[in-house]
């Protein structure tokens, strides 16, 4: 009777282990695509209806057209770093001279003009970009120095997440 029991055993474990042949290990699996993190902070402005969704490391606060964005915690700095966005219900003209840079899929026309800085640090820089979208004009706006030309502005990581909430 134990031989029985253990051959019917044996018998199990086969047939188990051959129904598993087929099978890929979880690592040799295609992985699944990667989601778009979900925002650190989400809004609505409740006069204009601007949508804002914040990264990590961001928090913002309200204004009458729109958020004044800056970081979170914030930093001591001599220009400190803050991003205006706004959303004005009527189109505004194009912006002259504008270069193009595509955010989140969606085109931002934008400039960046120079201020004379008397003290160190170069001049000051200020990236103005824009967008017509939900009956109105977006834009956003932020200053830095430009000691060693065109500076990488944060305002890029802020514009992907700014929309008109219909």
């Amino acid at each position: 009777m134990m031989k029985r029991i253990l051959s019917l055993v044996g018998l199990g474990l086969a047939v188990a282990l051959g129904g598993l042949a087929g099978c890929q290990p979880p690592a040799s699996r295609p992985a699944a695509p990667a989601a778009a993190p979900a925002p650190a902070q989400s809004m609505v402005h409740p006069v204009n209806g601007l949508k804002l969704d914040l990264p990590a490391g961001y928090r913002a606060s309200s204004r009458p057209d729109g958020f004044l964005v800056e970081p979170d915690p914030p930093v001591a700095a001599r220009l400190p770093l803050q991003i205006t966005v706004t959303f004005a219900t009527v189109a505004q003209a194009p912006l002259v001279a504008a270069r193009q840079r595509e955010v989140a899929g969606r085109r931002f026309d934008f400039t960046v003009t120079a201020a004379d800085n008397p003290g160190s640090g170069g001049s000051i820089l200020t990236l103005t970009a824009c967008r017509q979208e939900g009956g109105g004009t977006l834009c956003l706006w932020q200053s830095k120095f430009g000691e060693h030309g065109e500076p990488e502005f944060e305002l890029w990581a802020i514009a992907g997440g700014a929309s008109r909430a219909l």
